[in-house]
């Protein structure tokens, strides 16, 4: 899979260079933050949302990826520019909505929907997977199916357009010092390119974020690592509407080890903990 629990910046990077960015986010965060007791409706038209996830589909294969940019590459042809290139995507709608059904959450007692193309999933999966692949999807979604894809999540939350927030219940006796972290990125003298300006070690940052998810794994953090992640992503994206693509995926790698090392500062080594500390020279 090309997004994973594990890895939050790879997902979290592509959502916030997205046209719908701040939607997106918002319904990313939100999915990873719901509990066990949260209910779904089943979708009104299930011959409606078979052909939206159709759609879905088809947009998924018109849609510029990462991959495509390369292949081009290696067919003798020129590379996109850096903002073109910083804009496309590692994965899909279809990479999205397959991880949201596989771990966005436990639902031992909810009813399952089938999801057209993955097959049976809990009720509250399957409308939180539906809701992000027609963001990811949009604009170039018809609103008719996007509408469709995203009615039964519209049920599910009271609000629609509610500023992301990593909840408490999800980050546990982490969630003021991840909340402290996201103030500091959301001062006012924060900037971009003070956060895309940190420089680690070749191969420090990877193989910080990498000890700590490992660390948020043993620890039954993931989900947390994740909405810690996106949140950080947000605040970015909401302070910075239209930044150049290619320095807010520079300024990310700072935020996202700003608030993986205050989610997880207490389970992590020193050595790890310092490498995640450094982006606090962007602040």
């Amino acid at each position: 899979m090309l997004y994973t629990l594990s890895s939050p910046s790879v997902l979290a990077a592509d959502a916030a260079c997205h046209p719908q960015a701040r939607a997106l986010l918002t319904c990313l965060t939100r999915a990873f933050s719901l509990n066990g007791d949260a209910l779904a409706p089943q979708p009104r038209d299930a011959e409606a949302a078979a052909i939206a996830w159709g759609m879905v589909e088809f947009v998924d294969m018109t849609s510029p990826s990462m991959a495509h940019a390369l292949t081009t590459v290696a067919r003798g042809r020129h590379l996109p520019d850096a903002p073109t290139l910083a804009r496309t995507r590692m994965g899909s709608a279809r990479d999205v909505a397959r991880l949201l059904l596989l771990e966005s959450g436990p639902w031992p007692e909810a009813p399952q929907v089938v999801v057209p193309g993955f097959g049976a999933h809990a009720a509250p999966a399957a409308a939180a997977a539906a809701a992000a692949a027609a963001w990811w999807s949009r604009p170039e979604l018809p609103l008719e199916h996007f509408r469709c894809l995203t009615g039964p999540w519209r049920s599910m939350m009271a609000l629609d357009e509610a500023e992301p927030g990593a909840t408490g219940d999800v980050l546990g006796d982490r969630a003021d010092a991840v909340a402290e972290a996201l103030d500091a990125l959301g001062c006012p003298g924060t900037d971009l390119a003070s956060l895309a300006a940190v420089r680690w070690p070749f191969g420090a940052w990877q193989n910080a974020m990498h000890a700590a998810a490992w660390a948020a794994f043993h620890h039954e953090r993931l989900r947390a690592q994740m909405v810690a992640v996106l949140s950080a992503t947000s605040q970015l994206v909401i302070a910075h509407p239209g930044a150049d693509p290619v320095e807010l995926r520079s300024a990310l790698h700072a935020a996202h080890a700003l608030v993986v090392g205050a989610l997880l500062r207490d389970v992590l080594d020193a050595e790890t903990v310092e490498a995640l500390r450094m982006a606090e020279a962007g602040l």
